[in-house]
C-alpha cells in the first residue's frame, strides 16, 4: 500500500516538472515537456496516446513551431489570399478536414480527389498532403486556426478562432461580426463536413453562389429584428443563389438519415405554394437511394412537383452534374457555368413533370 502511494506522488510531481526529490529518496525528476511527461497508468486503464497529449490546441502546443523558452521568440506568419480563403471558407461554415482543405484550396475539385473532399479517405500528414499539412499547422501555431483529431486517427479538422477572425475583420472579408466560440457538436460533426464539401462542389465545378448555413440564420435574425416577429425557424442547409435579380434561390437540404414524416409536412408547407410548381424550388441530396425515394414518395402525396432529389454518391461522381428527379420522374440538371457565354445557363431545367 504505501508503495503505491509513493509511486503515485513519484508520478505527479515528474507530470509538474519538479526538480526536488521526495522525502522517501525519490530521483529528481527530469526536465520533460509537460505535455509529454510519462503517466502513470493506474490498473484496469489505458495510457493516453502521446499523439493526443500533444493535440494542438492553440500558440505553443506544435511540437517543433514552439517558440524557445527564454528567447522572446515568436512566430511570424505572412498570410496570403489564399490563407484569407481559407479562413473565410472556415468562418462560414464552421469546421474542415485537411483533406478538403487540400482539395478545395491547394488543388482542384475533380474525380481525383473527390474521395477526400468527401471523407472517404484520410489525409495524412505525408505524401501529396505534407505542403498543406505544414502550412496549415504554422497558422495553428500563429493562433489562427485550431485544430482536433476527430474519429482519431482518420481525420485532422480545423476551425477558425477569433485571431483568424480578426485578420479577416481587418481585410473586409469578414461575413459575421463575431468569431464561432466553439466547434460544431460532436453529433453534427459528419453532416458540417459534407455539407462543406457539396458547397465546395456547387462553387468550384458548377460555379455556383453558395449561402452556408451560418449566413441563413444570420440574415434570419437580421430580418426578425428588423421586423419584432419571432417564430419557429424553418430554414434550409444551404441555399444556391440566384444567377440575377430576376431568378429565384434554390434550397439545398442534405439528408443523411431520415426524419419523422410529419417534420417533412412541416417544413413543405411552410415552404408554401413554391413546391406545386414544376421548376426546382428545393433540392434534396440523400446519403443514399432508399432515402431518396422515400423523400419522392412523401413528394407525391403533398404534391410537391418543385422538389428534386438525388442520392449523395450520385451527386459525388458526376461532380454536381447529377440528375435530380421529382415526384413525377421530371429532371432537372444543375448545369454548368459558361464561361464563353458570359453568364451562366439555367440553374434548375425542368424537363418533365407536368
Amino acid at each position: 500500500m504505501n508503495r503505491d502511494i509513493s509511486t503515485q506522488g513519484m508520478g505527479e510531481r515528474v507530470a509538474e516538472g519538479v526538480a526536488e526529490g521526495s522525502a522517501m529518496g525519490t530521483p529528481p525528476a527530469r526536465p520533460w515537456p509537460a505535455s509529454a511527461a510519462p503517466q502513470l497508468v493506474l490498473p484496469g486503464t489505458s495510457p493516453t496516446p502521446l499523439s493526443h497529449r500533444l493535440c494542438d490546441r492553440g500558440v505553443g502546443e506544435v511540437p517543433g513551431l514552439r517558440p524557445r523558452a527564454g528567447r522572446g521568440r515568436a512566430l511570424i506568419c505572412e498570410l496570403t489570399d489564399r490563407d484569407l480563403e481559407i479562413f473565410s471558407y472556415l468562418e462560414r461554415f464552421g469546421a474542415g478536414s485537411l483533406g478538403q482543405i487540400w482539395a478545395g484550396f491547394f488543388k482542384r475539385v475533380d474525380r481525383d480527389t473527390v474521395p477526400w473532399l468527401f471523407l472517404d479517405k484520410p489525409a495524412v500528414a505525408r505524401g501529396v498532403f505534407t505542403r498543406v499539412y505544414k502550412r496549415l499547422t504554422k497558422l495553428v501555431a500563429c493562433g489562427y486556426l485550431d485544430r482536433i483529431q476527430w474519429v482519431y486517427p482518420r481525420h485532422t479538422l480545423y476551425r477558425l478562432t477569433g485571431k483568424g477572425h480578426w485578420q479577416l475583420v481587418r481585410k473586409g472579408l469578414s461575413a459575421f461580426a463575431k468569431p464561432m466560440e466553439a466547434w460544431p457538436k460532436e453529433g453534427e460533426f459528419n453532416h458540417t463536413l459534407l455539407l462543406a464539401a457539396v458547397a465546395l462542389v456547387l462553387n468550384r465545378c458548377l460555379g455556383r453562389s453558395i449561402e452556408s448555413e451560418r449566413e441563413i440564420i444570420r440574415d434570419y435574425w437580421k430580418r426578425s429584428r428588423k421586423s419584432g416577429r419571432y417564430g419557429q425557424m424553418r430554414l434550409a442547409d444551404m441555399v444556391i443563389k440566384p444567377i440575377d435579380d430576376s431568378g429565384a434561390s434554390i434550397k439545398v437540404e442534405l439528408e443523411l438519415t431520415l426524419k419523422n414524416n410529419s417534420r417533412y409536412f412541416d417544413y413543405w408547407d411552410y415552404l408554401g405554394s413554391d413546391l406545386r410548381g414544376v421548376k426546382a424550388h428545393i433540392l434534396y441530396i440523400a446519403g443514399s437511394p432508399a432515402i431518396k425515394d422515400h423523400i419522392l414518395w412523401l413528394a407525391k402525396k403533398k404534391e410537391a412537383r418543385g422538389l428534386y432529389a438525388c442520392d449523395l454518391q450520385a451527386f459525388k461522381e458526376s461532380l454536381g452534374n447529377c440528375h435530380f428527379v421529382n415526384m413525377n420522374g421530371g429532371v432537372s440538371l444543375v448545369s454548368r457555368f459558361d464561361p464563353r457565354a458570359g453568364k451562366e445557363k439555367e440553374v434548375a431545367r425542368a424537363t418533365g413533370g407536368n
